[in-house]
């Protein structure tokens, strides 16, 4: 989907790009031990264009 992430360099938010480099950070304050809530996923989705059902399958 063209979407990449980097994890923090310090503090908790992921930083998710799309491929014009906009940016939009998730923050998981367990870092890979916890399971960010839908809401956030939807939001990402929205924010860059994504449908959210077609991410769900990739997953």
């Amino acid at each position: 989907m063209g979407i990449r992430h980097e994890p923090p360099n310090s503090g908790s938010h992921w930083k998710f790009f799309n491929p014009a480099g906009e940016v939009y950070p998730i923050s998981a304050h367990n870092g890979l031990k916890e399971e960010i809530p839908y809401l956030y996923v939807r939001r990402l989705c929205r924010a860059f264009g994504l449908d959210y059902d077609e991410l769900k399958r990739r997953l």
